[in-house]
């Protein structure tokens, strides 16, 4: 018997060629279970994204725009397939920096890009920012080599992700059977409320409705949708008090659907305020008034510096309130009443307007002051409210003198010997608002020092060859000289000297043959200013001797 040592070439390629074909098996095994769980997960995404696009449909009536749904994954979850989990927006071949892999206007090859091809309705409304009526989800298989769809409904689903439907043609609005529901709301209570609508034309055993609710007519805000109920009526329980809750009902069965109903609610809206007037009955208050409106269990005063501005408001249960939160004196006010009704509010009436007086200044007295040569008073303690401006009133002895904002401190020149009574009257304004005048408690006066020249006459004297009368004059040295000049006059006769003293002076004036002599001082000019009398004397004619 022979014995072998080892493999021999043909047995060494046979093994080398069978293990070779168990890797490639192995390796097309392990790439078909690749492309399977691709599969699934873009088969799993688009179910998804179909029941968003349903659930978005039964909320709004139509589906989104290409504009809407080819948005960032972030964007398109938060104001369009709200609540939608952001993975299902990614195919398993989609770039590491891709949020969406929806496309609207590009179609979807088994080589290439992976992504969701979106197909609208056709419509230039559908392919701009607009909505669409009908869509269809297009998708990669790998395994089978094709490509899948999956159309729209028309049928709300719920936010439950469910299988891909089997595609089935899209019916449109216009080709409805059903009729529309007609839609009643009653409130039961401060919580519950019942809905009851009719069944519409052309509905049967098949047909069930959807509910929807919200806490404004716009259904943006608290929204339910209760899909599937089998009757005409459904209470809402659990509401929250004194808050309006708005309804609206579709009719659906398996190939149709109805367009929504009429829009009910559980609260009736307040009517608006009528004959609303506005009273200024203070320098910071302002009563507004108005008729009670229907429906209404409370008001809303809104006002402010301009029409519509509504930069402050307060609420009242009567149809009358005085106010006087951040009014201002000399101000026009703009305002508008609104009724409200558990949280309704009415449309807002016509503005009203209304203009605060000032307040007039309160007492205050005149501050005075003099240079000797002229008079100044000052009124800067009259007081007016912060905002307004103060307005000066000034009288010169009881003749009107100055007036205007800038003479708080006015000063009033004089001639020598001049006299002058001053007062004062101050008003508060703001544009063309002003206050009364309130009268300064005290006046003021003074007196500029004049000369005050006066002539008397001395006694008569006889002696020698003179007969004649002195006369004595005497006057107030204002100017500080000692060496005054005299002009002075007896009928036609004129003579000039120089006094001895600066404030008195004597002369001895010549008698005459009547009685009844003129004697002028008709100037006494001591260097600042002069001054002139005159006195009759009788001369002394009657002296012996005299000539």
């Amino acid at each position: 018997m022979t014995k072998r040592g080892g493999f021999t070439l043909v047995e060494l390629v046979v093994v080398i060629a069978a293990i070779g074909i168990l890797a490639g098996l192995a390796v097309i095994g392990i790439s078909r279970y690749q492309a399977d769980r691709r599969d699934a997960q873009r088969s799993a995404s688009v179910s998804t994204v179909a029941n968003a696009l349903e659930q978005y449909f039964t909320e709004n009536g139509n589906y989104p725009s290409c504009k809407a749904i080819t948005a960032d994954g972030a964007t398109l979850t938060a104001n369009t397939l709200k609540g939608l989990n952001k993975t299902a927006l990614v195919m398993p071949g989609a770039s590491a920096d891709e949020t969406n892999s929806i496309r609207c206007g590009q179609t979807l090859a088994l080589a290439g890009d992976d992504f969701i091809e979106y197909r609208g309705d056709g419509s230039s409304d559908c392919a701009g920012a607009g909505s669409c009526s009908t869509y269809t989800l297009i998708y990669r298989n790998e395994l089978n080599s094709t490509v899948e769809e999956v159309a729209s409904r028309g049928l709300p689903t719920g936010n439950n992700p469910q299988p891909a439907p089997t595609p089935a043609p899209t019916t449109q609005v216009t080709d409805l059977k059903l009729g529309i529901p007609n839609l009643t709301v009653t409130a039961n209570s401060d919580t519950q409320i019942t809905a009851n609508w009719t069944a519409p034309a052309n509905a049967s055993e098949d047909t069930t409705y959807t509910l929807v609710r919200a806490t404004n007519n716009t259904f943006t805000t608290g929204v339910i949708t209760t899909t599937g109920i089998n009757s005409t009526s459904q209470v809402s329980s659990g509401l929250a008090a004194n808050r309006a809750y708005y309804y609206k009902v579709q009719a659906v069965s398996p190939n149709d659907r109805s367009e929504f109903s009429n829009i009910a609610s559980n609260l009736v809206t307040p009517a608006t305020p009528t004959e609303v007037s506005a009273t200024a009955n203070a320098a910071t208050q302002i009563t507004i008034t108005w008729q009670a409106a229907a429906n209404a269990t409370g008001y809303t005063v809104k006002y402010g510096l301009t029409d519509g501005a509504d930069t402050f408001s307060v609420t009242t249960k009567t149809t009358s309130l005085p106010i006087i939160a951040n009014i201002t004196q000399g101000t026009q006010w703009f305002f508008k009443v609104y009724a409200t009704a558990n949280g309704l509010e009415s449309i807002g009436s016509a503005t009203v307007t209304a203009t605060t007086p000032i307040g007039a200044p309160a007492a205050y007295t005149i501050d005075t002051s003099n240079d000797g040569l002229s008079l100044t008073g000052s009124a800067a303690t009259a007081a007016c409210p912060a905002g307004t401006t103060k307005y000066f009133l000034w009288k010169a002895n009881d003749t009107t003198w100055l007036q205007g904002t800038n003479y708080v401190r006015p000063t009033y020149p004089l001639a020598y010997g001049q006299s002058v009574t001053l007062k004062s009257a101050v008003r508060c304004q703001k544009g063309s608002v002003a206050s009364a005048y309130t009268q300064a408690t005290n006046s003021i006066s003074y007196t500029r020092p004049g000369m005050n020249l006066t002539l008397t006459p001395g006694e008569d004297d006889c002696r020698a060859n003179y007969c004649g009368r002195t006369i004595n004059a005497n006057w107030t040295n204002i100017c500080g000289t000692n060496a005054p000049t005299i002009k002075a006059k007896q009928l036609g006769s004129v003579a000039t000297w120089k006094a001895a003293s600066a404030s008195s002076d004597s002369i001895k004036w010549k008698g005459a043959t009547s009685p009844g002599v003129r004697v002028s001082y008709y100037e006494v000019n001591i260097g600042c200013t002069s001054s002139a009398a005159t006195i009759n004397v009788i001369s002394a004619y009657k002296c012996t001797g005299c000539s």
